[in-house]
């Protein structure tokens, strides 16, 4: 009985820590998250026309892309 029990304090202290560490894991990550929020805020977004990708280009180029990974496996 003894050793069933001491298996279960060395589980509970294993879950313990784990839930330590995520919590100091999660608030790592809302810290980080802030400051990426901030960083992107100060920045000027560049606008889409300047970089010539519209959504159409994009698809486009996927089409593309797809018939020669594919090739004639697409209309099969």
């Amino acid at each position: 009985m003894d050793q069933f029990l001491d298996i279960i304090i060395k589980d509970y202290d294993a879950f313990e820590h784990r839930v330590d560490w995520l919590e100091k894991e999660v608030e790592r990550l809302k810290k980080e998250a802030i400051t990426l929020t901030e960083h992107t805020k100060q920045k000027p977004q560049p606008q889409q026309q300047q970089t010539g990708n519209t959504n159409y280009d994009i698809l486009r180029r996927l089409s593309n892309l797809e018939k020669h990974v594919f090739g004639s496996k697409l209309h099969e």
